[in-house]
């Protein structure tokens, strides 16, 4: 054992399981949300994320991409399918996920 004040367990939707033998409870409920990415255009450039509260929208840019987040999650469980009716787009950039 090593001693310390502090433990930081970032294993997402797996940490209460990790912590349940130490006599810990971590509500933790699995969420799975929806993202789109794309080639960051010229027009992209500002500075900070943006979040449009009335349609639940977050965009954000980083080094040549902008990243679109919906604000809304599906409550889903423990399960790491992904529902064929999510798969709205396809990748059309090289390392664009």
């Amino acid at each position: 054992m090593l001693p310390c004040d502090n433990v930081f367990v970032c294993s997402g939707v797996q940490s209460p399981f990790i912590v349940k033998n130490l006599g810990y409870r971590l509500p933790i409920i699995p969420l799975k949300g929806y993202t789109f990415t794309q080639k960051r255009e010229k027009e992209h450039s500002f500075r900070y994320c943006h979040k449009d509260y009335m349609s639940g929208i977050t965009v954000s840019n980083w080094k040549k991409i902008i990243r679109y987040t919906s604000f809304c999650t599906d409550i889903m469980g423990i399960n790491y399918e992904i529902p064929t009716n999510r798969n709205l787009f396809e990748r059309t950039e090289e390392g664009l996920s």
